[in-house]
């Protein structure tokens, strides 16, 4: 959907500093910057596809024993005790759920290339349908009178939708649009392919996502990782040496990359601490010592990951919480609470 849409980039990204510890990697950019994440992140050993496929829809996005399309919110029922790809696949039926490679196959992610096939990072649940409509088009923002298709739901328009139209997935033939609220998630998972395996995508197409850099950059922007694309990058993680996806983890990294000549400043770390004061949520003291102190309204979880984006802590709490960080290292860790994260250093 072809818009208009006026940026106010400070209320972007979900970063709020409670020190004045810069982003991964803070002093590298451009292409070093690009070796460092591919040193750090880039996973060893991922699993088989298969079993790939079967993690993604019994754990990483099943919400409420069900799993969605991402393009179009089209929703199956997962029961217990079976093959999650096997049921879902419903016999091929076009209102099954299969995987999709974000980075197509045929662009770079084939099993020949190797680990970039079964990379959970950039698989996502879709509607069989829909999956083989996009085919392996690149992204793109589409004109609305120009689409001639629209998904959402189970269904497939051919005109524009009356209403409700952010939730639409469009297609033109050479071009797929996602709906408003997947365009981050899919910059920031064929960012993180293109930066793994690269070699592999400029191998089967040297042009395929240079072609759709600058879509993706306003497209990381505009659409933030939110809480749960932060958690199934962690969960994800834990079934890849520990490794999550750095573009989730730290927004400031397509910007010192792949965003940078297209003036879309990330605003993490934007926030000074005295205006902590002003939400719902503070965390005393900053550095941390050996406890952290954790205040906010209501029922609440805490989790702390390091760096590299592996979970160290897990708690529930109502009001205040007391962490004990005598066990953890020295060093700068992020802290999430009630979808807002913060960054603390000890």
């Amino acid at each position: 959907m072809l818009r208009l849409t006026s940026l106010f980039i400070a209320s972007l990204c979900c970063y709020y500093s409670v020190s004045s510890q810069s982003s991964l990697f803070a002093d590298l950019s451009g292409d070093t910057l690009l070796d460092k994440i591919v040193e750090d992140y880039r996973p060893t050993n991922v699993l088989r596809y298969s079993t790939a496929k079967d993690v993604m829809y019994a754990e990483i996005y099943n919400v409420d024993d069900s799993v969605s399309c991402v393009y179009s919110g089209h929703t199956i029922d997962l029961p217990s005790g079976i093959d999650p790809s096997v049921y879902l696949y419903t016999n091929g039926s076009s209102d099954g759920i299969n995987a999709e490679h974000t980075y197509p196959r045929s662009k770079g992610a084939a099993e020949v290339y190797g680990n970039g096939y079964s990379d959970l990072h950039h698989l996502f649940p879709t509607r069989s349908a829909i999956n083989t409509s996009r085919d392996n088009f690149p992204f793109g923002e589409i004109d609305d009178d120009k689409a001639t298709s629209w998904f959402s739901d189970n269904k497939a328009l051919s005109t524009i939708p009356s209403d409700l139209i952010d939730n639409y997935s469009e297609r033109i033939n050479g071009m797929f649009e996602p709906r408003e609220d997947h365009k981050g998630n899919v910059a920031r998972a064929i960012f993180y392919f293109y930066t793994m395996y690269e070699e592999d995508a400029l191998d089967a197409d040297p042009d395929f996502f240079e072609n759709q850099r600058a879509t993706l950059s306003r497209w990381h922007i505009q659409d933030p990782a939110d809480d749960l694309e932060i958690e199934r990058t962690h969960k994800i993680a834990a079934y890849q040496g520990g490794l999550a996806n750095p573009f989730v983890i730290d927004c400031s990294l397509s910007n010192r990359t792949y965003c940078q000549e297209f003036d879309l400043t990330c605003a993490s770390l934007t926030t000074p601490v005295d205006d902590l004061e002003q939400t719902t949520i503070k965390l005393y003291p900053s550095p941390v010592v050996d406890r952290l102190y954790v205040e906010a309204e209501g029922q609440s979880q805490v989790r702390v990951f390091d760096m590299t984006g592996r979970q160290l802590m897990s708690k529930e709490f109502f009001n205040q919480r007391e962490l004990d960080f005598t066990s953890i290292q020295s060093g700068t860790y992020i802290v999430v609470i009630k979808d807002r994260t913060f960054k603390i250093v000890k």
